[in-house]
C-alpha cells in the first residue's frame, strides 16, 4: 500500500505553508469583533501577539504555530496592526516561552479545535475513503482531506500523516471498485480473465495463447490505438 502521494517535495510544502502575498493575508488573518474581545484579555502587546498569531495559523493553514518559525512579513504586519501591537513584541514574548502552551490550550478551547485523535481520525478515514470513489489523483483528495480538516477544526499533524491517510483511502477505494467491478462480471467473462492471469503467470516458453475477451464496440478501437502507438522567526 502506498504511504505518499506522488508529487514534488515544492508542493508538499505549500499544502501546509503560510500565507505570503497580501491578498492571502488579508482572507484569512481578517479579524472580527468576537476574536478582537478574546484577544483583548490576554494582559501584555507580547502575549496579545502571540494569541492572535497562534489563533490565526490554528485557522489557516490549520496547524500549529511551529517554534522559530519564519513568519512573512506581510502576515505579521497585518495581524500586528490590527490588535494595535508593536511587531517586536514577539521577540520579548520569546522569553516567556512555557506560557505560549498554556496559551494554546486556552485557545483551542475557546474556539472549538481539536487534535487529530480519535474519533476525528476513524471518522476522517471513512470520510475519505468514500471521497476517493471516482478519483485517480491522491493529490486532489489530499487538497479536499485538508480543507475538510480545516473545516471541522482539526488541528493538522502534519503533512506527512494526512498524506498517509489519503493514500491507504485511494488505496481502500481502489479494491472497493475492483470488488463492484468482478461482481459485475458474467461467468464467460470470468473464464477469460482466468485464462489471461494463467498465461501471465506461465513461463515465457510455455506461454499459451488465452481467447481473447471480447467487449462490443471497443475492440476495434484498442487495435487502432495499437497500430497508432506503433508508428519569516517564532521562538515562543
Amino acid at each position: 500500500m502506498p504511504a505518499r502521494i506522488s508529487m514534488t517535495e515544492k508542493q508538499r510544502e505549500a499544502l501546509l505553508a503560510l500565507p505570503e502575498t497580501e491578498n492571502e493575508v488579508i482572507r484569512h488573518y481578517t479579524l472580527d469583533a468576537a476574536d478582537l474581545a478574546a484577544i483583548a484579555s490576554s494582559r501584555t502587546p507580547e502575549t496579545r501577539l502571540s494569541h492572535v498569531l497562534q489563533l490565526c495559523c490554528l485557522r489557516y493553514p490549520g496547524r500549529h504555530l511551529q517554534r522559530g518559525e519564519f513568519l512573512p512579513s506581510a502576515m505579521l504586519d497585518y495581524i500586528a496592526e490590527q490588535i494595535g501591537a508593536d511587531t517586536e513584541a514577539i521577540a520579548r514574548f520569546a522569553r516567556r516561552g512555557a506560557t505560549r502552551y498554556e496559551q494554546l490550550a486556552a485557545i483551542k478551547q475557546h474556539h472549538g479545535y481539536r487534535d487529530f485523535t480519535r474519533p476525528a481520525r476513524s471518522i476522517l478515514s471513512d470520510w475519505a475513503e468514500q471521497e476517493a470513489l471516482g478519483l485517480t489523483d491522491g493529490r486532489i483528495l489530499l487538497g479536499r482531506l485538508i480543507e475538510k480538516m480545516r473545516e471541522e477544526k482539526i488541528v493538522i499533524p502534519g503533512v506527512t500523516v494526512v498524506e498517509r491517510l489519503a493514500a491507504s483511502a485511494m488505496h481502500a477505494a481502489d479494491g472497493t471498485m475492483l470488488t463492484k467491478v468482478c461482481s459485475m462480471l458474467d461467468e464467460g467473462h470470468r473464464h477469460q480473465l482466468d485464462a489471461l492471469r494463467r498465461q501471465d503467470t506461465c513461463p515465457a516458453d510455455k506461454a499459451v495463447l488465452a481467447p481473447r475477451a471480447t467487449f462490443p464496440g471497443r475492440n476495434a478501437a484498442v487495435d487502432r490505438d495499437t497500430r497508432q502507438d506503433r508508428h519569516r522567526p517564532f521562538n515562543a
